[in-house]
């Protein structure tokens, strides 16, 4: 999760290729059975995951990906 020093102009929640179509970093994270979901309500971002991310390494990244996301839905 990440927060956003404004709100979005519209709230969004997306799950599966929709949310793979809106940031292509998350392919690694979605499965069939296991989609994975972007959310942004106000001024919130949030990825969720099913299942565990095991390395320190993995989820670095996964929070420096959530960030930059963050960071390009601020832009106008």
């Amino acid at each position: 999760m990440a927060t956003l020093a404004k709100p979005v102009v519209k709230d969004f929640q997306l799950r599966g290729r929709e949310a793979v179509a809106r940031a292509r970093w998350l392919a690694g994270y979605s499965g069939f059975f296991a989609p994975v979901r972007l959310e942004a309500v106000s001024n919130r971002v949030q990825v969720d995951l099913y299942g565990v991310v095991r390395t320190a390494d993995r989820l670095v990244e996964l929070a420096a990906a959530v960030a930059a996301l963050a960071a390009q839905l601020e832009t106008p």
